[in-house]
């Protein structure tokens, strides 16, 4: 039950029931919805930038890309407008008229599968490039690109067919200079992924040397060089590459972040932590860093760290749900539950079919000394066991909730299987405790608060099961 706020691995893993994804901007379509006239500047903004995310993740495919300012982007970004209006007939004959003006561009079906993918639809994305193939079986591109979708699913050896497949059309007389470089680009770009999927860090390095008399800034050979140094146990070198790669692409993310990941990702938690704790004391005033410090100090329990950490990072961005969420669990953690009630709430009208937010408002809610918010704790955590049945977590809740409330039947069917589980979480293991306390089950209820108490990893109702536990003690 693991979730993280940002792609690195400090994961704030306490009273999640759902795995929930860091989601980063993918765009949707807007079908059917005009893009001008009745739409608020707000929905106009988010419309616009939802088609530069098209236009970007659809340059891929085009030789020579699709650079801003440029006749070519400007022709790009109608045929998109007319596919985000549902004119999707409409939108592959403006592309299928733009290929017959610029013989570089690749051919309609292609580019209508690239923009398939962009909004997230791989299944109807994948027919349509495999139909595309069809069509035009001798245009690299097409392989090029169901090698990546091979590569991005594990299917290395369908991605190595494919790969042989372009080399064969690469020595074609057929294309121009242009789209040679950019095909050939591609191939090693995703030849060395398939390389690196299969461990043959050698092979890859010398494919990379080949991308590098090609394009010797390329923002893929920097990252892959950095991948190989650190594979090789030579940080320095790899933070020198991811250094390159940043100003390469001009990512306002620091590179240390990068390593950061590396180092945690593969077990190597001190090295992530000496790097973490050195990049915050260089760079105070970068948000992000301050985020993962956050992160970090919760992981380790060091609330005081970690909240200073979250004030700093919300004077650079106002409160986020990262943020929010944090601090609640950290009020929490404290038993200090209307203070979390007060920060769910914010976060449920923000998201409100969350069901970890809905779970830990729940639980913030049965604290309450008022029968009204008791009585929510009660519906709120019913309706997140309704929709998750099957979910301990939701159902040790609910068990707790129940017991709250004095309702012990209901609190025994909720909590009577999870008592006999071995693999209950800390969370769960405290819900139990207290069922067992209330049946007079002390001396096994300590035992279960004992072993909840040895987690090392982040546990909210810590403070909550050492006064159990000293109650228990107290009474024997």
């Amino acid at each position: 039950m693991k979730t993280s706020f940002l792609s690195t691995a400090f994961a704030i893993a306490t009273l999640l029931i759902v795995s929930v994804p860091f989601a980063w901007g993918q765009a949707q379509p807007t079908t059917g919805q005009p893009t001008t006239g009745s739409q608020t500047p707000e929905q106009a903004a988010r419309s616009q930038k939802a088609a530069d995310a098209i236009l970007k993740a659809i340059s891929v495919l085009v030789p020579g890309g699709l650079d801003e300012g440029t006749p070519r982007r400007q022709k790009f970004a109608a045929g998109i407008e007319l596919f985000r209006q549902g004119k999707i007939l409409q939108s592959r004959d403006e592309f299928r008229d733009l290929a017959l003006i610029d013989p570089e561009l690749p051919p309609a079906e292609i580019v209508m599968a690239g923009i398939t993918f962009a909004i997230g639809d791989n299944k109807t994305g994948l027919s349509q490039l495999e139909s595309a193939g069809l069509l035009h079986p001798n245009y690299p591109g097409v392989y090029l690109s169901l090698a990546q979708v091979a590569l991005n699913q594990g299917r290395i050896t369908d991605a190595a067919v494919h790969m042989e497949k372009t080399a064969s059309l690469l020595a074609s007389e057929n294309l121009t200079d242009a789209q040679k470089k950019h095909f050939q680009k591609q191939y090693y770009e995703i030849l060395t992924g398939v390389y690196f999927r299969r461990g043959q860090d050698k092979l890859a390095e010398q494919t990379l040397e080949q991308l590098q008399t090609l394009d010797p800034n390329a923002a893929f050979y920097l990252y892959s060089k950095a991948e190989l140094a650190f594979k090789k146990e030579l940080p320095d070198e790899a933070l020198k590459f991811l250094k390159q790669h940043a100003e390469a692409t001009k990512s306002k993310s620091l590179p240390e972040i990068t390593l950061i990941d590396w180092f945690d990702s593969t077990g190597k938690k001190s090295e992530a932590e000496s790097l973490l704790l050195d990049t915050l004391e260089k760079n105070p005033g970068d948000a992000q860093i301050q985020l993962i410090a956050a992160q970090m100090f919760m992981s380790k329990e060091d609330f005081p760290k970690a909240m200073v950490a979250l004030d700093k990072f919300e004077s650079f961005r106002g409160p986020t749900i990262a943020s929010i969420d944090m601090k609640g669990r950290i009020a929490f953690a404290g038993q200090a539950y209307e203070l979390a009630e007060k920060s769910f709430e914010e976060l449920l009208k923000r998201n409100p079919n969350d069901a970890n937010f809905q779970n830990v408002y729940a639980l913030c809610l049965i604290e309450s000394d008022d029968p009204e918010k008791q009585e929510t704790a009660k519906k709120v955590s019913e309706q997140v066991v309704r929709r998750l049945p099957k979910n301990p977590l939701a159902r040790g809740a609910l068990g707790y909730v129940y017991l709250k409330l004095g309702e012990v039947e209901q609190a025994q069917r909720a909590l009577g299987q999870l008592v006999l589980s071995q693999n209950n979480s800390p969370e769960i293991s405290y819900f139990v405790a207290n069922w067992l306390k209330g049946t007079g089950q002390k001396e096994e209820a300590a035992k279960v608060l004992n072993l909840a108490l040895e987690s090392k990893s982040l546990f909210l109702y810590r403070s909550a099961s050492r006064k159990l536990l000293q109650e228990i003690n107290t009474s024997k």
